[in-house]
């Protein structure tokens, strides 16, 4: 026999784009000060490494660090977690002062290079000079060090100087396929004529000992911000320059303009070139496919290259071939603050873009009143759109890299100061937040709630945002939460990209718990499973629904009630759904009428009791 009349009520609300890439799970990591993400990398037991800085000490996921002692500092922080993100083991690096990580590799062997600046001269860097070098680490998939170098800087303005990590520098480290390494970062010789920061590009070998350097710059400050070896083993860089047109073509329009240096596979240099205009315009991430180079960034100016700004600021694609011919400059975004922090390819050959935006954008409507972090997959022969994606909260949130796992499966590991909206925790100020994003499973569910009618039965309802290519629903009982027996089946929408409502009515509700699940099936035939909830049933004591003259009013409403009295009234009590009573904001000054205000939608039972001793309920629905 069916335990369940039911009653299959569609409401189409409101239409909306198809969402073509959801999160399958998300986590943040952090403690109670600052955690800042800069790259992350497989591991072979299908893990991930994240690598980037934190200032906390001993709390939460951060475990002992070198740099915080109440000073400020950063140390590196190296995390490792599963598969589906639970965190496997945490490390720190550095000295007493800021220490920061930003890139790594792996190696055939499955260990790791890690590379950052340190401005640090103790602890893991203690060779280091007080000008600022760079620090580069050897791990293991456990995360034990093999290996520590430090690339020194000089001292009280004398010798080198790395620059420390900013806005505008980033140091990348890359891997040939004979293991040497390549480092690029910005550096100044503090002599003249070499008293500015330049690009700087150098080769090491498995063991970090150096085999050749090279500067590339002008007259001014030149800063790298990431490296990309192309597929002849030559190199090319992006960042940004300071300097003049006769430095570097095309630079010189302003304040910071963005800039590429490509040199050969021995680092001989082959072409600088600069885009800019009056303000910030500066590259961040750089790649390649076979015949093209790619590189994202941002720009704030509105002349030079950048006439077509669509706002305050834009991101920023440009594609060059591999002579430095530029091939396209594309403005994303919208009217407000838009960047674009990496770049990468994925399995398909579609370019992954990830960074910030504060603009509508379409459909796409930031979640808070700053900015969300976004995810972009262009085509890469046309450029058109796959999608786009903005998440996170009401603060800000910013996808610093995205690194693709498999076909349309991508690994999103962005900055994030928010605790609401797609956020659900964060320790202090940024966390490091890393989002596993796949295709969407035929439907994406909205609500799944529970219900008690006048009737004291319990009403079922879920709602869809997005059906692809379903069938059915199977609502399933239990009264032990362990064997569950199905109840019965609803046709689903099929296709639909607008919000359905689905309400099933069970006539054998039980006292107790009643523990509901929800699976359905696709065209295929194949079962997906749904949410689940658990509804404590207790009995309200009163007599079935009477009429009465007085009826609260207005009933539905959107949160103010009113009930009138025959006499003055003695007490009242007011539950929810579930039978348990609420607290609710209570006007009494007319003791002749009983003046609410209740806050969360819902259903809720009034009981009232006049100095006569009259009792009355009433039923009222919030909107």
């Amino acid at each position: 026999m069916k335990k369940l009349l039911f009653l299959v009520l569609i409401l189409s609300i409101n239409a909306y784009s198809q969402k073509k890439i959801v999160a399958e799970w998300q986590k943040t990591y952090g403690a109670d000060r600052n955690e800042i993400p800069y790259s992350a990398i497989n591991t072979t037991d299908g893990g991930y490494i994240i690598v980037g800085s934190t200032n906390s000490k001993s709390a939460f996921d951060v475990g002992d660090s070198k740099g915080y002692e109440g000073l400020g500092g950063n140390d590196f922080w190296v995390i490792k977690v599963s598969t589906k993100g639970e965190l496997v083991w945490t490390k720190t690096f550095g000295g007493s002062k800021d220490d920061v990580a930003t890139s790594i590799v792996k190696t055939p062997a499955n260990n790791y290079y890690i590379l950052g600046t340190t401005q640090s001269t103790d602890g893991d860097a203690f060779t280091n000079g007080t000008n600022g070098g760079l620090l580069l680490i050897q791990i293991n998939e456990k995360g034990d060090a093999l290996r520590k170098k430090v690339i020194i800087g000089g001292n009280a303005g004398s010798g080198l100087t790395y620059a420390p990590v900013s806005q505008f520098h980033k140091p990348t480290l890359g891997l040939l396929a004979d293991n040497k390494l390549v480092i690029a970062a910005s550096r100044k010789t503090n002599t003249a004529p070499n008293s500015q920061f330049d690009f700087y590009l150098g080769l090491f070998t498995p063991e970090t000992d150096p085999l050749w350097s090279y500067t590339y710059g002008g007259t001014q400050d030149d800063f790298v911000h990431d490296l990309k070896i192309l597929p002849d083993n030559s190199f090319v860089m992006c960042g940004g320059t300071f300097s003049f047109p006769n430095d570097f073509a095309g630079a010189g329009q302003g304040f910071i303009d963005m800039a590429m240096v490509k040199t050969d596979a021995k680092g001989i240099l082959q072409w600088k070139k600069a885009w800019g205009g009056k303000s910030i315009d500066m590259l961040y991430s750089i790649t390649a496919t076979q015949t093209a180079i790619y590189a994202v960034g941002e720009s704030s100016s509105v002349e030079g290259a950048f006439t077509k700004n669509l706002g305050e600021k834009d991101a920023i694609l440009i594609k060059t071939d591999f002579t430095g011919k530029e091939l396209l400059l594309k403005h994303i975004g919208g009217i407000d603050d838009d960047g674009l922090n990496h770049i990468n390819i994925d399995a398909n050959g579609n370019l992954i873009l990830s960074g910030g935006s504060a603009s509508v954008i379409g459909s796409l409507v930031p979640k808070g009143g700053s900015t969300d972090a976004w995810l972009i997959s262009l085509k890469e022969i046309d450029l058109k759109e796959n999608f786009q994606l903005f998440t996170g909260g009401a603060d800000t949130d910013i996808s610093r890299f995205t690194l693709p796992i498999t076909e349309n499966r991508f690994l999103k590991v962005s900055a994030t100061k928010s605790a609401d909206g797609d956020l659900k925790l964060n320790r202090g100020q940024n966390d490091i937040w890393i989002q596993f994003l796949i295709p969407p499973p035929p439907v994406l569910f909205g609500r799944f709630e529970s219900y008690l009618t006048e009737e004291q039965k319990i009403e079922v309802v879920w709602t869809t945002t997005q059906e692809i290519g379903s069938n059915r629903f199977l609502l399933e009982k239990s009264t032990d939460g362990i064997k569950y027996t199905t109840v019965n089946e609803v046709p689903a929408a099929g296709n639909s990209l607008n919000i359905k409502t689905y309400r099933l009515l069970d006539l054998k509700t039980t006292v107790g718990k009643n523990y509901y699940k929800l699976s359905y099936t696709d065209l295929n035939e194949k079962t997906y499973i749904g949410p689940n909830l658990v509804y404590n049933f207790i009995p309200l004591n009163t007599a079935p629904w009477e009429r009465k003259s007085k009826q609260a009013y207005p009933n539905p409403s959107l949160g103010e009630v009113f009930i009138d009295l025959d006499s003055d009234l003695a007490s009242y009590k007011i539950f929810n759904a579930m039978g348990l009573a609420i607290n609710v904001e209570i006007d009494t000054n007319d003791k002749s009428k009983l003046k609410m205000k209740i806050n969360k939608s819902g259903l809720y039972f009034v009981e009232t009791e006049d100095i006569k001793g009259s009792k009355e309920t009433y039923k009222v629905v919030v909107l």
